[in-house]
């Protein structure tokens, strides 16, 4: 897995693995690591977020400096100088997967059917934004979410602030197809709600 410090992925491999250089024998194990690992998670994210930063930036002076090529050049060391010392340095920022592409929102109904968990509908191997309404809830200044699957095995929990009377939650590792309970708690631990969701 290229482990750095405490077992944790070490930045190089990091790297390797979001600009997908990383070969599959070692991605596979790095992968798995991620499921579990929020410090790691945080690393990819900065990670991503500079290499965007990076090419951004290189594709500016690209299109400003056609004709400047020792120029460009100084200015490619210097952003990957920075990239180092940026990863050597970076604090943990909020979680967000790069894997899937862009988040699909899914608006959570409380549902029960005769085949048991039939709610909403979300595609697997997406990230996903769960949006809840609110009404008629007491109003807190925070909720929980927690997702849990068929077998009742918690699969996340999520805290998140109301807006205009619901709460979204970024839920970004994709779900396995399969059918799950969203459940809605106060800040104090009450269950509010129960959604079905299922994954296909």
């Amino acid at each position: 897995m290229g482990n750095g410090i405490g077992g944790h992925v070490s930045d190089e491999a990091m790297e390797q693995y979001a600009l997908g250089t990383l070969p599959e024998p070692q991605a596979a194990p790095l992968e798995e690591h991620l499921l579990t690992c929020p410090q790691c998670q945080d690393l990819l994210e900065q990670t991503d977020a500079f290499l965007a930063a990076t090419r951004s930036a290189a594709r500016k002076l690209m299109s400003e400096s056609p004709r400047r090529p020792i120029q460009l050049w100084l200015w490619a060391a210097a952003l990957a100088v920075g990239l180092v010392l940026f990863l050597s340095v970076a604090q943990p920022w909020h979680l967000l997967n790069r894997a899937g592409g862009p988040p699909v929102a899914v608006l959570l109904r409380s549902v029960r059917g005769p085949e048991g968990i039939v709610g909403s509908g979300a595609p697997h191997g997406k990230p996903l934004v769960l949006v809840a309404d609110l009404a008629e809830l007491p109003a807190f200044g925070t909720f929980r979410l927690e997702i849990v699957d068929s077998q009742g095995s918690r699969v996340g929990s999520f805290t998140a602030a109301p807006k205009d009377g619901k709460i979204a939650v970024p839920v970004a590792r994709p779900l396995s197809a399969g059918a799950y309970w969203v459940r809605l708690y106060s800040p104090s631990g009450d269950l509010l709600r129960e959604f079905g969701l299922k994954v296909e």
